[in-house]
């Protein structure tokens, strides 16, 4: 009883990380604060993996040397980037030694499936709301979540902070849809399809065109994986459905959009690091914080310092959109080198762990291809400096965990 309570808590709260990220943190922080009581009876049963322990060691590590050089160095950020790189990770790595069950990783799959749909469907209808229904309680619960909505040169555009998560849902089910790993979530096929039409909607509907490029990739790199780990698919099918899905999104533009060479402009603005005020602005970024890594280029400066030729917010200015250029500045190529290798292993590891049990892919595959996509949206905005986005870095971390402790022996549950 116990345990399936501390269970059902945990779920939850990973729920609420998914659909209000950055938001309701005092309330949040008791129930992570309640977890945590709860989680000290199973304490003694920590268990991870040796080969992952000395990864995540290594980079603990890491992370404790450049927030102690920008401590001693006086950056102004460092204090409060050692929550992001020491005391976070230290809870992450906490839980997955104490929950490391096939159970709970597939509840946790489970969630963000159900949680994406939660997230999606939300995004849409306050999107309805704004344009169509105005409805007054909808309308406060959008201010509330900080959701924006507007018509600027002849397309629809919306935010929120729960959009990030359109492209990851949208790798995530379509690699979950051809690992066949619905059915060990038992979920409908139906459903895992859908949600895959509806975040390549809201993925276009948001006008970003980092995650336009994302959707239109993720296909191509979902097939690259499940191929260099000798996952066995159907390519011919997966490029039908690609097709599909795009031509229905093209279709909807002919709705939403009453100037369709806006589409393409916006698309090709990505290109522009001149005429465009967001890519100069990273111009910008990229020109100062390359000149500043140019003074330190080992180790760089600490975590928290900054370049003082380009401040973007006066009140957090070690922040950047250009999120890993600002890293380099900050821990050096050395740093960089340690958490690149530290990233690329678990991508090996995953790899090897499927080639040798093809049917561990429905488990780990998902959470890998995804956590890739989501990395690359970080370059230009820095989502993993935040702790309701670092559990999808997590997640493979968890999985491996999960799967070098159990063999498919003692799942209860059937692959078909």
């Amino acid at each position: 009883m116990f345990i399936k309570l501390s269970m059902r808590l945990l779920l939850f709260f990973f729920f609420l990380m998914i659909i209000f990220p950055t938001l309701y943190q005092i309330e949040r922080g008791i129930l992570l604060m309640i977890l945590l009581l709860i989680s000290v009876r199973k304490a003694r049963q920590f268990s991870a993996d040796k080969e992952l322990s000395l990864i995540w060691i290594t980079t603990f590590f890491t992370s404790s040397f450049f927030i102690a050089k920008g401590l001693i160095l006086n950056t102004p950020g460092a204090l409060n980037l050692s929550t992001v790189y020491i005391i976070w990770p230290l809870l992450y790595w906490y839980f997955i030694g104490i929950c490391s069950h096939l159970e709970i990783l597939n509840q946790l799959n489970k969630m963000i499936i159900i949680g994406g749909l939660v997230v999606l469907w939300l995004n849409i209808i306050l999107l309805l709301n704004e344009g169509h229904l105005h409805i007054s309680l909808l309308s406060e619960l959008a201010s509330s979540m900080g959701y924006f909505y507007g018509f600027y040169d002849g397309m629809i555009e919306f935010n929120s902070p729960t959009l990030t998560l359109a492209p990851y849902v949208f790798i995530f089910s379509l690699t979950l849809l051809l690992t066949k790993g619905y059915n060990v979530l038992h979920l409908n096929r139906v459903i895992v399809s859908g949600l895959i039409v509806l975040s390549a909607i809201v993925v276009f509907l948001s006008a970003r065109r980092a995650f336009w490029i994302i959707i239109l990739l993720a296909p191509f790199v979902v097939c690259v994986f499940l191929k260099i780990a000798k996952v066995t698919v159907n390519f011919l099918n997966i490029l039908t459905k690609t097709v599909i899905v795009y031509c229905l999104l093209i279709g909807l533009s002919f709705y939403f959009v009453f100037d369709y060479n806006t589409i393409k402009d916006e698309f090709m603005s990505s290109f522009e690091f001149t005429e465009r005020e967001s890519n100069n602005e990273r111009r910008l970024q990229l020109n100062a914080l390359i000149e500043e890594w140019e003074k330190s280029p080992i180790l760089g400066h600490g975590l928290g310092s900054y370049s003082t030729q380009c401040i973007r917010t006066a009140d957090r200015p070690w922040e950047y959109e250009l999120s890993y250029v600002s890293l380099l500045s900050q821990v050096g190529l050395g740093g960089v080198l340690i958490y690149l290798f530290s990233v690329l292993w678990v991508f090996k590891k995953a790899i090897c762990l499927v080639r040798r049990n093809p049917q561990y892919a429905c488990f780990i595959m998902p959470g890998i291809i995804s956590l890739f996509g989501f990395l690359l949206i970080n370059i230009s905005n820095p989502y993993l400096l935040k702790f309701d986005y670092l559990w999808v870095l997590y997640l493979p971390i968890f999985s491996l965990n999960c799967l070098s402790k159990h063999s498919m022996r003692n799942m209860n549950f059937i692959i078909y």
